[in-house]
C-alpha cells in the first residue's frame, strides 16, 4: 500500500496502541517509511509517534531510528512537548545512542516549553533523560542529562504541577534522580514525599514500583518504609513496564 507519510505514521500508531503488528504489514510498512525519510515528507510530529511506535513495538530499525534523529534534531524548533517526550521516550526505551536528540530537545523545553509539560511527558522525558544519560560512548553527555533533569524537576513542585503527579511518575522521577547519581533539593524531596503519602493512602504502590522506589532512595539517603510510604501497606500485584524492569 503507497500509504502517504501521515498514513504510515498513523498505521505505525495503531499498530503500537494495539502492541501488535501483523507480519503481512512489516515489510510493506517499514518500506514507506524508508520512503518517506529519504524524501523527508514526515511531520515533526510524524517523528516521534514513529519513535514513540517502535519503541512500543520493541522494533528496532536502526538506520531508520538514525535518520528519525536528523530529521528531528533539524525541526527541533517545530516540536510540542508531547513530540519532545516521545521522541526521547522511544530512543531511550530501544538502548538507541545518539549524542545531539537530548541536548537539541533541551534547549527546545529551556526556551520556555518546559512550563507547558504535563506529568506524563516530564515523567517519560525524566525516565529518558537517565537512560540515555548513563548510556556511555555515543550518547550524551552525563552532565547534560542532569541539567535537564533539574530542570523537568520543577514542574514537580507544590506550586506548579506536583498535585496532578500520579504515584508512578513520582517513582519515576525518584528513579531517574538515583541513576543519574543526581541529589534533589531536600524542599524537594520533602514536597515529594508527601505527595507520595497522599497518593498511597488512596491506592497502594504496585510491588515493582514499591520495590524501584525503595532502592532508588537508599541510593539518595532517604528511608523509604514509614517515610514515603506506611510500614503496614501491602503492595499490590505489581503491573508490566514498571520502572525497575526499565
Amino acid at each position: 500500500a503507497e500509504f502517504n507519510a501521515r498514513q504510515t505514521a498513523d498505521v505505525l500508531w495503531s499498530c503500537a496502541t494495539l502492541r501488535h503488528w501483523p507480519p503481512l504489514l512489516l515489510k510493506p510498512l517499514l518500506l514507506r517509511v524508508v520512503y518517506h525519510l529519504e524524501r523527508q515528507t514526515f511531520e515533526p510530529h510524524h517523528l516521534s509517534v514513529m519513535s514513540w511506535a517502535f519503541a512500543t513495538l520493541e522494533c528496532k530499525p536502526v538506520r531508520l531510528l538514525e535518520d528519525i534523529d536528523r530529521q528531528a534534531c533539524a525541526v527541533s524548533r517545530e516540536l510540542s512537548p508531547q513530540n519532545c517526550a516521545n521522541l526521547l521516550w522511544g530512543f531511550a526505551k530501544l538502548r538507541q545512542p545518539s549524542a545531539e536528540l537530548l541536548p537539541v530537545v533541551a534547549a527546545r523545553l529551556e526556551s520556555g516549553l518546559l512550563d507547558e509539560c504535563k506529568p506524563v511527558e516530564v515523567s517519560d522525558l525524566a525516565y529518558a533523560t537517565a537512560v540515555m544519560g548513563t548510556a556511555g560512548e555515543g550518547s550524551c553527555e552525563p552532565q547534560q542529562a542532569k541539567e535537564l533533569l533539574a530542570a523537568l524537576a520543577t514542574r514537580a513542585l507544590p506550586h506548579t504541577c506536583l498535585p496532578r503527579f500520579s504515584s508512578r511518575q513520582l517513582v519515576t522521577l525518584v528513579w531517574a534522580h538515583a541513576r543519574l547519581g543526581v541529589q534533589p533539593p531536600q524542599e524537594t524531596l520533602d514536597a515529594w514525599r508527601q505527595a507520595m503519602r497522599a497518593a498511597v493512602d488512596q491506592r497502594p504502590l504496585q510491588k515493582a514500583d514499591r520495590q524501584s522506589l525503595e532502592a532508588s532512595l537508599g541510593k539518595l539517603g532517604e528511608t523509604c518504609r514509614g517515610a514515603w510510604i506506611p510500614d503496614t501497606s501491602e503492595p499490590a500485584e505489581s503491573e508490566a513496564d514498571a520502572v525497575s524492569a526499565a
